[in-house]
């Protein structure tokens, strides 16, 4: 903003500067020499331009800074998705290999239910035979 202030009013005194000795150049009994005022008008030019361009050029430099930086933080949030999208690609691998070894549980569970049934009936089919033969033996021929 003060770099602002400084360039306005060097172009206004400028440009004053340069009306003014335009008018004394018409008026004849003049008692200032206006090539001094024309001279003092252009060093009031040349330093608003000489302001005015330092001030662009450190604008310039602040921008590429700050895209410097911006390419810096794509960089960063790059590196990241890359690790984030591996690291959800070996979860999805553990997940569906939880998957797998979910069914293969469930499969070995019902095999050991059908293992279970068919011992249960096993035992129940012992324990009636033993009960027959316990009674074929207590029976006195």
């Amino acid at each position: 903003m003060k770099n602002n202030r400084l360039e306005m009013i060097a172009l206004v005194a400028g440009a004053i500067a340069i009306v003014f000795s335009i008018i004394l150049l018409f008026v004849d009994n003049s008692p200032i020499n206006y090539t001094y005022i024309i001279s003092a008008g252009f060093l009031l030019y040349i330093y608003y331009s000489w302001v005015s361009t330092r001030n662009d050029h450190q604008q310039i430099q602040d921008l590429e800074t700050h895209v410097d930086n911006l390419k810096q933080e794509i960089a960063r949030q790059k590196k990241t998705i890359s690790s984030l999208k591996s690291e959800v690609e070996n979860l999805n691998g553990e997940l569906n290999q939880a998957h797998k070894t979910i069914k293969d549980l469930e499969g070995t569970v019902s095999e050991l239910e059908s293992s279970r049934e068919e011992l249960e009936k096993v035992n129940r089919d012992l324990v009636k035979q033993l009960e027959k033969e316990k009674a074929a033996n207590s029976k006195p021929e």
